[in-house]
């Protein structure tokens, strides 16, 4: 998997020109959508309002994409459907609850090591902060649902290779936010996700490291360029969703 991330990252004429597609279907999506995904601020007000009252978050780095995510998904009409799906980074459960919360035939399995990112341990007040909380602050947010959810302590690597044994609509991906993680994460999810079914990629926009793709965008865009005509993008915004043809 790594020489493949390696041969695909090498051609530079390539990646120019799925940067610029990647840009132009930004821009198309914001010029489309982007009003109406503002309007579209209801489901996330009552989620913060449920969340403040029921869960232990110390960070809270998913409710600003409910916007987009509940657009998505009423738009595409997943709410209702009957979905097997796979969190691939659930840290204190947040989004895990958003899933749980509110699609009511979903079957959730979360893969975490639950130890915190690479990019939080390099934060010198990281142990004072958050001690053993990221785990425990999961099974106390996601306890009330303990008939639809699996949970495995588990690199996502080690998950894939030895311990899944399921088919997935519905995958997200908000795990290691290296690019080299990311694109593994991405080819993984691909290979065990149902025709039709969806990956949401967390982060796709986000730039932490001193180039923006040593970290999930370099991944998914390796990813998109090995699978271009295998996926359609359907929403792309600060996540990209990507849907299996």
């Amino acid at each position: 998997m790594r020489n493949d991330y390696k041969l695909i990252k090498k051609s530079s004429t390539q990646n120019f020109f799925l940067s610029f597609y990647l840009l132009i279907k930004i821009f198309l999506h914001k010029k489309r959508y982007n009003k109406k995904i503002k309007n579209n601020f209801l489901k996330q007000k009552e989620y913060n309002e449920f969340a403040n009252k029921n869960l232990k978050i110390n960070n809270d780095w998913f409710t600003h994409n409910i916007n987009c995510l509940d657009f998505f998904f009423k738009k595409n009409n997943i709410y209702h459907n009957k979905i097997e799906a796979l969190e691939i980074g659930s840290y204190e459960g947040n989004s895990s609850v958003f899933f749980l919360k509110y699609f009511q035939n979903i079957k959730l399995t979360c893969v975490d090591t639950f130890e915190g990112s690479n990019d939080e341990k390099a934060d010198k007040d990281y142990q004072n902060k958050y001690d053993n909380s990221i785990y425990e602050n999961f099974v106390h947010n996601t306890k009330k649902y303990s008939d639809k959810i699996r949970i495995f302590k588990s690199t996502s690597q080690n998950f894939f290779k030895n311990i899944n044994d399921k088919k997935y609509d519905l995958i997200y991906i908000d795990g290691s936010h290296s690019a080299k993680d990311v694109f593994d994460d991405a080819i993984n999810s691909f290979n065990v996700l149902n025709k039709d079914g969806y990956i949401i990629f967390d982060d796709f926009l986000w730039d932490f490291y001193s180039s923006i793709n040593e970290g999930p965008m370099g991944g998914i865009k390796l990813f998109l360029k090995k699978n271009f005509f295998k996926v359609k993008i359907v929403s792309i915004d600060y996540q990209i969703i990507i849907k299996k043809l």
